[in-house]
């Protein structure tokens, strides 16, 4: 192959668990060094609660996507070619539905752990998320699925569903 070949992929920067995985152990470290206590503050109970529901929906956006991309037969990892592109199910509500779920489960374990460094990193994270996954997935997208994907864009939101 050529050196200048592109691969049928995306150009992301880092594998996109890695940035929620890293951002939450370096959270956990830096927790349990200088923990950062504005969670704490909270009730442990509505934390844990509100936290719990969080993660849960989290893990249910990321599952539903996950389950949409393997019904339709198209690669989940942003390292493999998009053989299909997703539009129904819960990617009608967003564009990035497992990366929805990872910040959700994010946010949800920070409640659940009182761990004021993951708020803090969340922010980080999802501005890599954002400017070396997720543009560079859009890009590859449109390239590849042309009008198809611009008119998917028009119509649906990049993160969250209309309230």
């Amino acid at each position: 192959m050529s050196k200048n070949v592109k691969p049928d992929a995306p150009d992301v920067i880092i594998f996109p668990p890695v940035i929620i995985i890293s951002t939450v152990v370096i959270s956990f470290v830096l927790q349990r060094l200088a923990p950062v206590e504005t969670l704490s503050h909270i009730d442990w109970q509505l934390r844990w609660i509100a936290g719990f529901v969080i993660v849960i929906i989290g893990l249910l956006v990321g599952a539903s996507a996950i389950h949409a991309m393997a019904r339709l037969g198209t690669n989940v990892s942003p390292s493999s070619p998009a053989t299909a592109l997703v539009t129904d199910g819960v990617f009608r509500f967003t564009r990035n539905p497992i990366y929805v779920g990872g910040s959700l489960l994010m946010i949800g374990l920070a409640l659940i752990s009182a761990n004021g460094w993951l708020l803090i990193l969340f922010v980080p994270s999802q501005l890599i998320l954002h400017w070396g996954v997720v543009l560079p997935e859009e890009r590859y997208l449109r390239a590849k699925f042309g009008d198809a994907y611009l008119r998917y864009h028009a119509r649906t939101p990049r993160y969250i569903w209309p309230i």
